[in-house]
């Protein structure tokens, strides 16, 4: 229970926060809250929207404005120490739950997942396993992946050993810096499910996602185990011994070979950039640059610029340089479709942010949703489609 003398603060800064909170996720939280079957059935049903949050979920003001009344009674009970109605939420409520709050049928399948996230957001720990002592594991890279898996082996019991190339964690957030670099992935999502980034955009650049994962590595005591400026150059297995044998090039260096029962390769996918085969290219008297290898050198003010691409990186340093340079050109090799993100680049009201990080099941319930919306929901559209009439334009 919250000291009294903390409860009008508290209840100030929530206030301040729910105009802009998202409307069905505090739907979910009424219903978590209180157990009031109430908020998951009309008028309180959320309209189907556009790809986005849904922040007002379709709702009349004079609705909206209930949900937030009806929210800031139940987080101030809560804070006073009233138990959640709903703790462990049923893989059935659950997605009967999201189905309101998303306008849309959640398929049943999806349920352990999504009860497997939910658990993961509050900082469930899975057991110890019981292993040889002499059973080790090499984690090559410490980037976003080989993070999550030091952090998930410490917490197992497992021994393991991790290798990076670089000089500190971050992986390609930290070797990638390009102007106007950041995800097309909402920051909510696009973090650790046992560790939430209390992000200051919905869409972070790269700086604050490096950051985010050095604190990650710092808060959960692996950072200063990790072996940096260290490559693995090659590994093979030994079907005799039924290990792995890595050689490694040391910081000094000198190799060593290291054997270890299993390997886990997160070296990610862009580590390496992959140049155009361009006649001519290196006959070109200025600067060449690649996103993945930028050079921090390099001025652009009031040059000419071609841009060869337009994927995911062109879209971000585009924007970013077009107002800078004399003028711009990009050569594509097909079409590009970008959706709307009407949050892109937005501040995270502070407000808000305070709501995310003092009320834990708003900000898991959030977060659920997102991986709904970004995630889940966009699977069937990222099928190729065999009998697509145009298979050189595009596989759908």
């Amino acid at each position: 229970m919250a000291d009294s003398t903390d409860l009008v603060p508290f209840r100030q800064r929530i206030a301040e926060a729910l105009p802009s909170a998202n409307i069905p996720t505090l739907l979910l939280l009424l219903y978590q809250f209180t157990g009031q079957e109430y908020w998951l059935n009309p008028p309180f049903i959320p309209v189907k929207s556009r790809w986005d949050e849904n922040d007002s979920g379709g709702l009349a003001i004079e609705l909206q404005t209930d949900v937030r009344d009806a929210a800031l009674a139940a987080i101030m009970a809560w804070r006073q120490g009233a138990h959640v109605a709903k703790p462990d939420l049923s893989a059935e409520e659950l997605i009967r739950m999201l189905t309101m709050s998303e306008a849309e049928p959640i398929p049943p399948e999806y349920a352990d997942m999504m009860i497997h996230k939910l658990r993961r957001y509050s900082g469930a720990v899975p057991d110890p396993v019981c292993l040889p002592e002499d059973f080790h594991v090499l984690i090559i890279g410490a980037g976003m992946s080989g993070l999550a898996a030091a952090i998930r082996l410490r917490q197992l019991g497992v021994s393991y050993i991790q290798i990076e190339k670089q000089d500190r964690t971050g992986g390609v957030w930290h070797s990638h810096y390009y102007p106007g670099c950041g995800v097309d992935t909402p920051g909510h999502l696009y973090s650790y499910t046992f560790a939430g980034g209390n992000w200051s955009k919905f869409f972070p650049l790269q700086q604050e996602i490096d950051d985010y994962f050095n604190r990650v590595a710092r808060e959960f005591g692996i950072e200063s185990s990790i072996r940096y400026s260290t490559e693995c150059l090659v590994t093979r297995y030994d079907e005799e011994s039924r290990t792995w044998h890595s050689r490694l090039r040391l910081p000094d260096g000198t190799e060593e070979t290291l054997v270890t029962n299993v390997v886990i390769s997160a070296v990610g996918g862009f580590t390496t950039p992959k140049w155009p085969s361009i006649p001519g290219l290196g006959d070109f008297d200025g600067p060449v640059v690649h996103t993945s290898k930028w050079d921090p050198e390099v001025t652009l003010d009031g040059k000419r610029v071609a841009v060869i691409g337009n994927g995911a990186s062109a879209m971000q340093v585009v924007p970013a340089i077009a107002d800078r340079v004399s003028a711009l050109t990009i050569f594509q090799r097909s079409r590009q479709w970008a959706a709307p993100f009407p949050k892109f680049r937005m501040p995270v009201p502070e407000p808000v942010q305070f709501l995310l990080r003092e009320v834990p099941h708003y900000e898991w319930l959030y977060r659920l949703r997102l991986s709904w919306i970004f995630d889940s929901q966009v699977h069937a559209a990222l099928q190729k489609d065999p009998a697509w009439p145009q298979p050189e334009r595009s596989g759908h």
